[in-house]
Order: C-alpha cells, then structure tokens, then sequence
C-alpha cells in the first residue's frame, strides 16, 4: 500500500524484493525487542524466539537477517539503478549499526545490559533512522 501510494504511477505491481527486505526488517528486529523479558516470559511459561535464541543467540539472529534485509534492499535499489538511494539509506542507518554492536559488546560482558531501557533506545533509535532515511528519499525522488 505505501509503495502504491507513495509511487507516481500508482501501479499494483510490486517489487518483491522490496517486499521480501521489509518482511526481513520487521522479524529480524522483533526478537530483539523480546530480550528484556526472558526472565518474565520463562516465569509465565511463554517461550519467544529471543528466550530460545538465549541473549548472544538473539543479537547474531538479528544481525544475520538485517544483513540479509539490507543486501535485498541493495539488489532492489541496483536493479532500479537508485545506488544514490542505496548510500543515503545506509548513511542514515549507521547510528543504528553503530548502537546494535555497542550494546551487543555490552550484553556480552553482562546480560543485565538486556534490559528494557537499552531495547527502547534501540527501538526508537532504528525507527527514527528508518523513517528518516526512507523520507528523505521520497522527498529527494518527489523532486527528480
């Protein structure tokens, strides 16, 4: 629908591979943000993705599908020649990066470190850059 929506031509075909990336953001991210509970989810006998990937298992399962999220999203903007796009994306996003291994280094010392307030600032932090990084090349396509 954004896509439909967000497009000038307004065309019900869409990129699958742009589909399939986003697809792999959302769930890629969706364990990291259940790795502050563990404790509580084991307690209520709930069993998530992040309790049985353990803390370590969690970070390197996010890291592998955001990867893979952001070598689909490469293919996509190469195919449609928008490398341009590809940059300013991935410039956007190094904050993210960055706090991911920062906080990755710090639950490694001490699993402690996955606590709700870390999560949170790794929530909102990937969702402001998100936002940012794809507005700001709508607005830059908006005036091509």
């Amino acid at each position: 629908m954004v896509y439909h929506g967000a497009g000038s031509n307004h065309t019900l075909q869409v990129p699958v591979i742009a589909m399939a990336a986003a697809s792999l953001l959302i769930g890629g991210f969706y364990p990291l943000t259940q790795i502050y509970q563990h404790e509580e989810d084991l307690k209520d006998g709930v069993e998530t993705i992040s309790y049985k990937l353990g803390y370590t298992g969690t970070f390197i399962f996010t890291g592998i599908v955001y990867a893979l999220a952001f070598c689909m999203l490469g293919l996509q903007f190469f195919l449609n020649v928008e490398m341009n796009s590809f940059i300013i994306l991935e410039t956007i996003m190094l904050p993210v990066i960055v706090y991911f291994f920062i906080w990755f280094k710090k639950v490694l010392k001490n699993n402690e470190e996955a606590n709700f307030k870390n999560t949170m600032r790794m929530n909102v932090l990937a969702s402001v850059c998100s936002n940012i990084g794809f507005i700001t090349i709508l607005i830059i396509h908006l005036f091509e």
